[in-house]
Parts: structure tokens; C-alpha cells; sequence
């Protein structure tokens, strides 16, 4: 007879098989909260600029003949002559590669020509990595971990109320559930 197995462990497993699964769960909540909140959670140090912020999971992108699909990509259309697009690649146990960040980010400008472009690597990129991503790639790839956007989750968490509050409480509980750091805790590689 088997042992059960408990559930953090079950989803952690099937994590390591498709981090769709994490970034699904995580960012299809950061959708119903209100747009500044979301843009504060993941890109506090980048001025929000002023428009509504549209959310895209898994586009497909095609470049330099190949496929390409960021996990994620938020657009905010400013109603001016630039728009600002921002691309996320989401890892979980892998850890994050410059050709497919360089990649991305090509896609990006490719398809939106005119805008101004981020990819944020989220997760993927500890500390001791992170200095030879950054060598190996442009300015506009910004670094984010899994504990650090748990931390700014719990912060929010403190002062929201009524809906924000029990959407970032489930965030909260997403990261309980698959065994995310604790903010003081190891950033996830």
C-alpha cells in the first residue's frame, strides 16, 4: 500500500513538470486586483505609467523563425504614441537562460515596435546567477524572486480590504501550498 502523498508535495512535483501550472495560478489573480496593485506587487521600482493594464497569458510570438511565448505579458496602452509592454518568464525549479530571456525580449520588440519594453525574469535567477545574466543581457530585463513578490504580497496583504484583501490572501495561499519561500527564506533556483 502506498503512503499518501501531502499535497505540497504533490504540487511541487507537478511544478517541476509544468510551471504553467504556478504561473497560472499566481498570475490570474494578480488580474482581478486593480492595476496599480498589480504593477506595485511585480514592478515597484518602474514607474507605472498612466493607461489600463491588459494581461495576456502564454503568448506565441514568432521570430527570427522560431516560436517564442513569454509566460505572461502585461501591455498598458498610455492612449499616446508609446506604449509600455512587459514580459515575464516565470521558472520554478529551471533556471532562467539568456538566449530564451534575449529571445523574448527580441519577440517583444518585434511585435510592438513602438513600445517600451521589459521582460522581468521571475524566479529562476539566485543571487550568485544573477550577476552573469545581467552581464549577458540589456538593461531592460529586470530580476524578481518568488520570496521577494511573496514578501511584497504579505506587505499589501496588511492594509487591503474587501476584495484586493481576499485575492491577496489566495496569492498568499498559493505560495503556502507549493512551498515558496518565506520572504527571509532562500531565493527558489
Amino acid at each position: 500500500e502506498h503512503e499518501p502523498v501531502p499535497v505540497s508535495e504533490a504540487l511541487d512535483s507537478a511544478l517541476r513538470e509544468d510551471e504553467n501550472l504556478l504561473t497560472g495560478l499566481v498570475f490570474e489573480r494578480l488580474a482581478y486586483l486593480d492595476d496599480a496593485l498589480a504593477w506595485d506587487l511585480c514592478l515597484r521600482e518602474i514607474e507605472q505609467p498612466p493607461g489600463e493594464l491588459a494581461q495576456e497569458l502564454w503568448p506565441r510570438f514568432r521570430c527570427s523563425d522560431r516560436e517564442v511565448t513569454p509566460d505572461v505579458v502585461w501591455r498598458v496602452d498610455t492612449n499616446k504614441t508609446t506604449e509600455t509592454v512587459v514580459g515575464f518568464e516565470n521558472k520554478w525549479h529551471d533556471t532562467q537562460k539568456p538566449g530564451q530571456l534575449q529571445d523574448e525580449l527580441d519577440a517583444l520588440h518585434a511585435h510592438h515596435p513602438a513600445a517600451n519594453v521589459l521582460l522581468v525574469a521571475l524566479g529562476g535567477a539566485p543571487r550568485g546567477r544573477r550577476d552573469a545574466l545581467r552581464a549577458a543581457l540589456p538593461d531592460a530585463v529586470l530580476f524578481l524572486d518568488w520570496g521577494r513578490l511573496a514578501q511584497r504580497v504579505a506587505e499589501r496583504r496588511r492594509s487591503a480590504t474587501g476584495s484586493a484583501a481576499r485575492v491577496l490572501a489566495d496569492i498568499l495561499s498559493v505560495r503556502t501550498t507549493v512551498l515558496l519561500p518565506q520572504p527571509d527564506g532562500p531565493i527558489i533556483a
